[in-house]
């Protein structure tokens, strides 16, 4: 199970005796609540007791499996260090990224009684409330005793000196993103209170990279997300990011990301569009009654489709349109369409069909679900439809895992 939600406290239902893969693109931290679980990692193997945290680093993954004596909870959030620009300072921001690559993206776990797993559990105990503000400023009180360095001895009879070097580490442990930005490198290497080359040679030593490179990577980086998650128009957004020329702007990202600003919206808005249509086909067979029955017949459909592939000298090929999935009361809508959005299109085949069924398999046994069963039922591909079963055993349709999405 991917863990993508910003800054969002979640819960997670494991019956027992299955497990529970998280993967995350960003930071995620998961606490056991209730039961008994145990932790499979890269590197260690543990058994957990309720409080303890398990901590997995961008690109990470962690196993959990419950215990056969009984099904666990776990709260777990996840959230990316670039989406914090305001609020991480320049030397707060490197930490993390030098963490997740000391880590060589293997996950670790914390004891109960770490102070980081109390104050998770109070985290936990408050989340009933509907303040989701308070919510998120509890998380990044977390994040903050999580991830702040340990004091060192002797560490703060250095840092009251006046030299130089200590005066830079203080400036940037104090300046924000947004900061470094606004502000001219005469004017950064007079509040260190030294010369621009000193102040650029110490930069360099501490960030590895310069001044220059470094506001320019913030400044695109910024720029990609305004593209994405925005309708302002790639001049507005050049300007915002801080280019005045629109032709150094195209130049400069595709030089970072490959593509330029406008191929970059027209992919995201295609894709957009792509899963918007997917999105009414599947609302639409929410509402059908679900009038088709399991039979033995529609499980020997798959293999008669893969012979007729073979027979044919030409792979043939269909416009698909969306996937009719009939059965399904765990997976909610917004999944469903996360899963298919990639194999639907004017000219799809039966290998990318095959895909989408090992997709929707995966998606079921990476929730816990290892008994549902997915097969592609005997049909004629005539209105762009694929009709996809799925067979839910008793124990699935029990769990607590989601509230079903469908009534049959």
């Amino acid at each position: 199970m991917q863990s993508e939600s910003h800054l969002t406290l979640e819960i997670f239902n494991l019956p027992a005796s299955e497990e529970w893969k998280i993967i995350s693109h960003g930071w995620c931290l998961a606490r056991l609540s209730q039961g008994v679980a145990y932790y499979f990692g890269s590197a260690q193997t543990a058994e957990l007791e309720v409080g303890q945290i398990i901590i997995v680093p961008p690109k990470g993954a962690a196993l959990l499996r419950a215990s056969q004596l009984g099904s666990v909870q776990m709260h777990y959030f996840n959230f990316r260090p670039e989406l914090l620009t305001c609020v991480l300072t320049l030397s707060e921001r490197h930490s993390l990224v030098a963490l997740a690559e000391t880590s060589g993206c293997k996950s670790w776990y914390l004891p109960a009684a770490h102070p980081a797993s109390t104050q998770y559990g109070t985290l936990c105990e408050l989340s009933a409330r509907e303040n989701r503000l308070l919510d998120r400023c509890g998380m990044l009180a977390l994040i903050a005793t999580l991830f702040t360095p340990s004091s060192k001895p002797g560490h703060q009879q250095k840092t009251t000196s006046l030299s130089t070097s200590n005066r830079f580490l203080e400036l940037v442990q104090k300046m924000s993103e947004t900061e470094l930005l606004s502000l001219a490198h005469t004017e950064l290497a007079r509040r260190c209170g030294c010369s621009l080359r000193h102040f650029s040679r110490l930069f360099h030593a501490h960030f590895g990279v310069s001044i220059r490179t470094k506001q320019t990577l913030l400044r695109l980086q910024k720029a990609r997300q305004l593209l994405c998650e925005t309708d302002a128009k790639v001049i507005n957004v050049a300007l915002d990011s801080g280019y005045r020329h629109l032709g150094l702007f195209n130049a400069m990202f595709k030089r970072h990301f490959g593509v330029t600003p406008t191929e970059l919206r027209r992919a995201k808005s295609k894709k957009a569009r792509s899963r918007a249509r997917l999105s009414v086909l599947i609302m639409l067979t929410c509402f059908l009654p679900m009038t088709f029955r399991a039979v033995a017949g529609g499980v020997a459909a798959e293999p008669k489709l893969e012979s007729q592939q073979v027979v044919s000298t030409n792979v043939p090929a269909f416009k698909v349109r969306g996937y009719v999935v009939q059965g399904n009361t765990l997976l909610t809508h917004d999944q469903l369409l996360e899963i298919f959005s990639d194999y639907v299109g004017p000219a799809v085949t039966f290998e990318t069909i095959r895909k989408a069924l090992a997709e929707l398999q995966l998606a079921y046994r990476g929730r816990g679900y290892i008994t549902v069963g997915v097969s592609l039922p005997q049909q004629q591909l005539t209105n762009g439809l694929v009709k996809v079963r799925v067979t839910e055993r008793a124990s699935c349709r029990h769990s607590d895992h989601r509230q079903p999405v469908l009534q049959q």
